[in-house]
C-alpha cells in the first residue's frame, strides 16, 4: 500500500493531484473492507508459508488495502488458472530481470505519461507500489506459481549466460569431456579441497576490501561453494559449474544463519554463472593469445597441478633421457613415484609429440602420461576460480554484503 512522504512533492509538480491521491490512500486504508481483507490474507499466508509482516493494525490495513487493489479472487477455475499462469510470468520476470521486474514494468507503463503531461515520476512511483502489491499477492495466494517462475527465470538467465559465451567464443561451446581431462575420485576430492579453499580466500577478501567481517557461516558457505565448482568441474561447462557453486554457497549460507530466501539464490547462482561465463573468455582468449613457446610452459604448469592434485607431485622438469639405438630426448616433467614416472605436456590443437618422444615412450611403455589441453580447459579453470573468489562480493543472502542497487 502506498505511504506518501513529502519527498516525494518533488516529482508531482501538482499539489492538487498529490493531495487527492493522498486522500485517496487514507480513504482505503479506513475502508472497513480492508481490515477483513488483511486479516484473510494474513490467514492465508500463513497458511502457506509465506514470508509476510504485519505487526500493527495499520500493517493490517495497509496489507488488506493492498489486496483489494490487486483485485477480487478469481470465481472460476479457469480464471484462477489464469492467475496462476501469471503469476508464473511475473516470477519468471522477476528471475530473468535480476529481481528487477517491478521497476522495468512501471518503467513501460510510464512511457505514455510522457505524451500527455501527467508527471512521470509520480506515475513511475505508483507502478512500482503497484507491481509491489501484486507481487506480495502471489506470494499469499499463488507462492508455488511464484516460485515456479522465479526458478524458471534464473534457469532461463544463465542459459543465455552460457550461449552468450558460446556464441562470442564458438570454442566454448565444448563438451564436459573436452573441457576437462578425466579425474579419478580422488583426484577430484583434492580438487574439490583446493576449490573450498578459493572460497575461503574469496571470503576474506571480500570482508578485508568491505570492512565487514563474516561469521563462521559465511566462510562455511563460501569453501562449500568453492568446492562443489571444483568437484564438478569438467562434468559441466563453466557456467552451469559456476552457478551450480553459487547456489550451494548461497543456500547453505542462508539456512545457517536462518534466513534462507529462494530468490536470493538465484540472484546468487545467475551472478555467479556471470563471473563463470567472463572468466571462461578470458581465459580462454588469454591463453589462445599466448606465443608458442608460453602456451608450453603454461601446458607444463597445468600438468604439474594436476600430478599434485594426484598426489604425484613433479619432482624435475626438463629432464633428457637417451634412446635406445642412439639419439635423446627431453621429458617435460619427472614425478616423485608411482608407475608414471613422467609427463609429456602440449598446449593447443596444433601441437604434437616428436619423433624422439614417441619412440621414447615405445621404447618405455606405460611410463609416460601425456597431457593435451586446450584453451577451453584454461577458460574452465578461470570460470570456477573467478566465480569463487568474487562471489562472496555480491552475496545477496548477507544483508551486511548487499550494494544500494540490491
Amino acid at each position: 500500500m502506498r505511504l506518501w512522504s513529502d519527498g516525494e512533492l518533488d516529482d508531482d509538480s501538482d499539489i492538487s493531484s498529490w493531495m487527492a491521491k493522498r486522500a485517496g490512500d487514507v480513504a482505503r486504508l479506513n475502508d472497513p473492507q480492508s481490515e477483513a481483507a488483511g486479516r484473510d490474507a494474513w490467514a492465508a499466508a500463513t497458511q502457506r508459508g509465506a514470508d509476510l509482516s504485519a505487526p500493527t493494525p495499520l500493517d493490517v490495513r495497509a496489507l488488506g488495502a493492498a489486496q483489494l487493489a490487486c483485485g477480487s479472487p478469481p470465481s472460476s477455475s479457469l480464471d484462477e488458472l489464469v492467475e496462476r499462469a501469471r503469476a508464473v510470468g511475473r516470477g519468471a520476470t522477476d528471475g530473468v530481470l535480476f529481481g528487477y521486474g517491478d521497476q522495468a514494468e512501471a518503467a513501460i507503463g510510464s512511457v505514455p505519461a510522457l505524451f500527455t503531461g501527467q508527471p512521470v515520476g509520480s506515475r513511475f512511483h505508483q507502478l512500482v507500489q503497484a507491481a509491489r502489491d501484486q507481487d506480495q499477492y502471489d506470494q499469499i495466494h499463488y507462492p508455488l506459481s511464484r516460485g515456479l517462475g522465479e526458478a524458471g527465470g534464473t534457469a532461463l538467465d544463465i542459459l543465455a549466460t552460457d550461449g552468450a559465451a558460446a556464441t562470442i567464443a564458438p570454442r566454448l561451446a565444448t563438451t564436459a569431456v573436452r573441457a576437462m581431462p578425466a579425474l579419478s575420485n580422488a583426484t577430484r576430492a583434492r580438487v574439490a579441497l583446493g576449490g573450498a579453499a578459493l572460497g575461503v580466500v574469496g571470503q576474506g577478501a571480500t570482508d578485508v576490501l568491505s570492512h565487514h567481517p563474516s561469521g563462521w557461516r559465511d566462510y562455511v558457505g563460501a569453501a562449500a561453494g568453492g568446492g562443489a565448482m571444483a568437484a564438478s568441474g569438467g562434468r559441466l561447462r563453466p557456467v552451469p559449474t559456476a552457478a551450480l557453486g553459487a547456489g550451494v554457497t548461497s543456500t547453505l549460507d542462508g539456512l545457517l544463519n536462518r534466513d534462507f530466501d529462494s530468490e536470493n539464490v538465484g540472484h546468487s547462482m545467475v551472478a555467479g554463472g556471470g563471473f563463470g561465463g567472463v572468466g571462461q573468455l578470458a581465459g580462454e582468449y588469454w591463453s589462445n593469445g599466448l606465443r608458442p613457446w608460453q602456451k608450453g610452459k603454461l601446458g607444463e604448469a597445468l600438468s604439474d597441478a594436476k600430478s599434485f592434485f594426484e598426489g604425484n607431485p613433479t619432482a624435475e622438469r626438463q629432464v633428457p633421457r637417451s634412446l635406445s639405438g642412439g639419439g635423446r630426448t627431453i621429458l617435460d616433467s619427472t614425478l616423485v613415484d608411482g608407475p608414471v614416472e613422467a609427463t609429456e605436456s602440449k598446449f593447443g590443437p596444433w601441437a604434437r609429440p616428436t619423433p624422439n618422444q614417441l619412440r621414447y615412450q615405445a621404447q618405455n611403455p606405460g611410463t609416460v602420461r601425456n597431457d593435451h589441453w586446450m584453451p577451453p580447459h584454461v577458460g574452465q579453470i578461470a570460470g570456477q576460480g573467478l566465480s569463487a573468489l568474487g562471489l562472496p562480493a555480491v552475496d545477496w543472502a548477507d544483508p551486511n554484503r548487499r550494494a544500494p542497487w540490491q
